[in-house]
């Protein structure tokens, strides 16, 4: 069984010290990742960590505290403090609630600090809203197509030309084989990439980039990160200083 210490905590007697531990299943078989959080849980319960010395059942979580701010509005700025296993996602809602916010925007990381550096860029796959819900149910069922109307389609496709049926096809699957491929290498998917999964370091900066269309820019700063930090309702906004900036400062509503 593979365990990562992860930090350092004081013991119970004469300021003995342990370690921190958590099971460490990346490279593990999903039976090998099942049998070390089992052994983990007959140590201190189900979920979470554990350390050396510690009483049983006596419980930690790993956390990052972030410092979210808006280059141009001052010293205005939030502390956010987040499990290690919640998401971008999560971030995102979680900096929309503390500055008061709609969330009613599409948006995206950079972890580079670069805005458009779409090699860096976390976002919502295709298709859905800014709430993170799909714009149409995926498992709805659409009828096949005759084999005359799949003809018929692709003649509209291609327009005035004289590829057979079966050249059409034949491009229409290049077509897909392409669109697959940009998905694989595309951006990375904010509702399933974790924070633990960023590799963070304390002061570390990237960008949150919310609504397209008037590109507000925040830079999120990696404040500290916690190894041992008690269990509790996350995200939670631990520091706040400053009115934050309206959304929509320019709208008038009478």
């Amino acid at each position: 069984m593979d365990f990562r210490a992860v930090g350092r905590v004081e013991g119970e007697k004469g300021g003995k010290v342990g370690l921190i531990f958590q099971p460490h299943t990346v490279s593990q078989s999903p039976v090998g990742a099942y049998l070390s959080q089992k052994a983990l849980d007959s140590i201190m319960g189900k979920g979470g960590s554990f350390c050396v010395g510690a009483k049983r059942g006596e419980r930690i979580t790993r956390t990052y505290t972030f410092h979210v701010s808006r280059p141009g509005t001052g010293r205005v700025w939030r502390k956010i403090e987040m499990r290690a296993d919640q998401t971008l996602e999560d971030l995102h809602f979680a900096i929309q609630k503390a500055y008061g916010w709609d969330a009613d925007h599409l948006y995206s990381f950079f972890m580079s600090g670069t805005a458009w550096d779409e090699s860096t860029e976390y976002c919502l796959p295709k298709g859905y809203t800014p709430y993170g819900e799909p714009m149409y149910d995926e498992e709805e069922e659409w009828p096949e197509p005759t084999p005359e109307e799949r003809e018929q389609a692709l003649r509209m496709l291609f327009g005035g030309t004289d590829m057979t049926l079966e050249e059409m096809e034949a491009e229409m699957d290049k077509f897909w084989e392409f669109v697959a491929e940009e998905a694989e290498s595309g951006p990375g998917n904010v509702q399933t990439t974790t924070l633990e999964e960023l590799d963070l370091e304390p002061q570390q900066e990237f960008m949150y980039l919310f609504d397209y269309g008037d590109a507000w820019r925040f830079k999120v700063r990696v404040h500290a990160v916690h190894p041992d930090a008690p269990e509790g309702g996350y995200p939670r906004i631990v520091e706040s200083l400053g009115e934050a900036p309206e959304q929509y400062p320019s709208w008038d509503w009478e």
